[in-house]
């Protein structure tokens, strides 16, 4: 299970500009000789032909910034992690998540996993990590009043084991939504290495990129 959606996308047109400078096409649209609209036309027919080059005569597309909101399992993320250059995520708190509502099934990427591993999942990991969660919150909630500093503070070490145990514990197939801010040039780069990988989230990431963003056509190439 994998949700890709757009919050914002800018930087096109100051790319764009960036690149007429290379090519001295920005002297005649500052001048007044050609109009804004035949310049950026002209100049995104250049950038159309130019975004497959790599080497750096396509480094103008890190100049466009897309700002994603996605819910992906772990296991996805730990892959997505490694696109590290040009991006930045900010995520729910996992511990967050999992202390202020029961752990169900929902929360986890159970589709891909056979059945025999899907049952142990749901009929085990699930509910161990349920009981974990409730004796961590019945112990929050009943901390005894009028406790010494020291005798509260080894109260929730107890509290707290857990906590860890639940972490340690946690599979890879818990959904985490983050917010992930990268650019085309990073994007360019997924495609090329993660169209046909065998996890049907990159499957699903890749297709879904070039029907959400505005400017497609500097990422549509056949890998």
């Amino acid at each position: 299970m994998i949700v890709v959606k757009k919050l914002n996308e800018s930087g096109y047109r100051e790319a764009l500009f960036g690149l007429s400078l290379s090519y001295g096409k920005n002297k005649a649209f500052e001048s007044g000789d050609i109009s804004e609209e035949e310049f950026y036309g002209k100049m995104a027919n250049i950038a159309q032909s130019l975004c497959k080059r790599e080497g750096g005569e396509n480094k103008f597309l890190r100049q466009i910034s897309v700002w994603l909101d996605v819910s992906a399992p772990l296991y996805w993320w730990k892959q997505a992690d490694q696109y590290k250059v040009g991006t930045v995520t900010q995520s729910e708190s996992t511990m967050h998540t999992l202390m202020k509502c029961p752990v169900t099934e929902a929360m986890f990427e159970t589709d891909s996993v056979t059945d025999t591993e899907g049952h142990y999942l749901c009929s085990i990991i699930i509910p161990e990590l349920e009981e974990l969660r409730q004796k961590y919150v019945e112990m929050t909630e009943n901390a005894p009043k009028g406790m010494l500093p020291h005798e509260l503070r080894e109260y929730y070490k107890d509290r707290d084991k857990y906590k860890k145990d639940l972490i340690a514990l946690l599979p890879q197939s818990f959904i985490q939504r983050r917010i992930w801010s990268l650019n085309y040039a990073v994007l360019r780069n997924i495609r090329a290495h993660r169209s046909d990988h065998f996890l049907k989230e990159w499957w699903f990431f890749c297709k879904t990129i070039p029907t959400i963003v505005d400017h497609p056509e500097l990422l549509l190439e056949s890998y």
